[in-house]
């Protein structure tokens, strides 16, 4: 029997710069202790998710372990609760290599809900 795979899959995933670049011009910026989310409207009818790691000072191992928690949250928590035509792109900041999954989760589903609330349109009144 094949499993079903859990994995984002590829039209949920923001991968090209120029996607980026109009996310950070064009989106909404939330700043959490940990994280800067931005949201904004996207093309696609699905919600969409893009994650920026830098390094830091730190190895690759550990940001490919915090690329997959982010993700793991994004994917499992906050994705399925937001409305279609959303794009999301989560930036780290270099206290998050300090933290657990668990603060990770609150974090993200904090900063989620917070955006929901508000419900804003997406221009650049919050950078």
């Amino acid at each position: 029997m094949k499993r079903k795979s859990e994995a984002l899959p590829g039209e949920a995933r923001i991968t090209k710069k120029t996607d980026f670049e109009r996310i950070k011009r064009e989106g909404v910026w939330i700043r959490g202790e940990h994280f800067d989310v931005i949201f904004a409207r996207g093309p696609e009818k699905c919600a969409r998710l893009g994650v920026i790691v830098p390094l830091y000072s730190q190895n690759v191992v550990a940001r490919n372990l915090l690329k997959r928690r982010i993700k793991e949250v994004m994917r499992r928590v906050v994705l399925p609760k937001m409305p279609g035509q959303c794009d999301i792109v989560v930036r780290v900041r270099k206290k998050a290599y300090e933290t657990t999954y668990e603060t990770i989760r609150e974090e993200l589903v904090k900063i989620a809900m917070r955006h929901s609330e508000k419900n804003p349109e997406t221009t650049d009144e919050n950078r």
